[in-house]
């Protein structure tokens, strides 16, 4: 149910509804996750693999992930 004051986002993805009482704790969220993909994609352009940012070597081929 969405009620006054209640925030709709949409993109071309879907919908989400976000509670007024929760939108602070919400757009702190969205602020951290912008923070971390702005980091990322720095990462990547230096030529940090993916593979490695997310352990994935560690996990896949039992090794350390690659500085």
């Amino acid at each position: 149910t969405i009620h006054p004051g209640d925030i709709i986002v949409m993109d071309g993805d879907g919908a989400v509804v976000v509670l007024a009482s929760r939108i602070g704790e919400t757009l702190a969220g969205c602020r951290a996750r912008e923070s971390k993909e702005v980091t990322t994609k720095a990462e990547i352009a230096r030529g940090k693999l993916t593979y490695d940012m997310l352990g994935l070597r560690g996990l896949v081929e039992g090794k350390p992930a690659a500085g």
